[in-house]
């Protein structure tokens, strides 16, 4: 008797491999997506804080009071020198041609827990860029985290971790 010699995978080693495939390619995704939706979270808390910076420094150099509205029914930030900016539109909030609003609709990223001082807005002060008495927090929140955006009395803005966790920002 002669042995043959046998080359190749049998149907059932194939399928076992494809399957491993499918369960590590799902895997996979919900971690991809799951990444993709912490660095949107953190950009846009980057671009608030950057916004709520940008308004002081404003205020303080051009000596008028800057307005940072904040509308959790539409979702959005705007930074103008009046109340009246309508932040769902973009080329309603500017300062000196420069477009200051933040929407969040595209993001998964939700406006909660608005607590200002004043309606729905900061303002900071045109001499010393101070929001005493027009100072509060609000968050920015995923289902993997909340941010808390913390404006002070001394004008001063910060971001903090409420809920959750992400990367690069401190626990509140």
């Amino acid at each position: 008797m002669t042995s043959k010699k046998q080359y190749g995978y049998t149907l059932i080693e194939l399928l076992i491999v494809i399957t491993l495939i499918a369960i590590l390619a799902t895997l996979g995704t919900s971690s991809y997506s799951r990444l993709q939706l912490q660095l949107t979270q953190r950009a846009v808390s980057t671009q608030v804080e950057t916004a709520l910076n940008h308004a002081r420094q404003t205020a303080i150099s051009s000596k008028k009071d800057v307005y940072v509205v904040i509308r959790d029914d539409l979702q959005c930030i705007g930074v103008s020198f009046d109340t009246s900016c309508d932040c769902s539109a973009r080329s309603n909030c500017n300062i000196n041609e420069a477009r200051l609003n933040v929407s969040l609709s595209d993001s998964k990223v939700t406006l909660s827990n608005v607590r200002l001082a004043r309606d729905k807005h900061i303002k900071f002060d045109g001499r010393l860029g101070l929001a005493a008495g027009n100072n509060g927090s609000f968050g920015l929140s995923t289902v993997i985290a909340e941010v808390r955006v913390i404006v002070s009395a001394l004008g001063r803005s910060r971001l903090c971790i409420a809920d959750g966790h992400l990367s690069g920002i401190r626990q509140c």
